[in-house]
């Protein structure tokens, strides 16, 4: 059976990643009119921290996110067990854009470390070729305990089943072209 993520050894050790297989979800979106057939990804920021955040034990393996360096964090993989449940969640909670427009923030209260705990969510339509089988991707795209300060955002929180048929009813508009005279 083949593994979402790579096979990772910490400390000499394997790492049980499985809790992070995509999974989907059914919501039920009103604006829609019809059950939204939700994919539900993660990526590794879920268990990682950016290289020199965190020392890198010597021997352990360095985890590639595109061209750049992450290591395994204790923390953010302890805490991403909850992952899948604080997901399936969701349809009854509300989200808020993050600051820089491309990703919505969900943010709970864990006891350890105590405080807040914030989820980085890219919500967008499926892609055509995937529309057979699923109608939203949802990316946890980051999630982590806060250390320094809460995450920007803008605008109030939304109810993440309204974000969600938003998402699906986006069309997004070919760029026209000019007209020649």
């Amino acid at each position: 059976m083949s593994r979402y993520f790579s096979p990772l050894r910490v400390g000499g050790q394997p790492v049980d990643l499985s809790h992070l297989e995509p999974f989907t979800i059914i919501i039920q979106s009103e604006k829609v009119g019809k059950p939204l057939r939700t994919a539900i990804t993660f990526t590794n920021h879920c268990f990682s921290a950016s290289h020199g955040d965190l020392p890198h034990p010597p021997g352990d393996e360095v985890i590639w996110d595109g061209g750049k360096m992450r290591t395994f964090c204790a923390t953010r993989y302890r805490l991403s067990h909850a992952l899948p449940q604080v997901i399936r969640s969701l349809p009854e909670r509300k989200v808020i854009l993050a600051a820089h427009g491309t990703t919505w923030v969900h943010t709970l209260t864990v006891e350890n470390p105590d405080g807040p705990y914030h989820l980085f969510l890219t919500i967008k339509r499926s892609p055509k070729e995937k529309r057979a089988w699923q109608d939203i991707d949802v990316i946890v795209e980051s999630a982590y305990p806060e250390t320094r300060n809460a995450p920007s955002t803008t605008g109030s929180w939304r109810p993440f089943v309204v974000v969600c048929g938003d998402a699906y009813l986006s069309n997004p508009q070919k760029p026209k072209k000019k007209r020649r005279r």
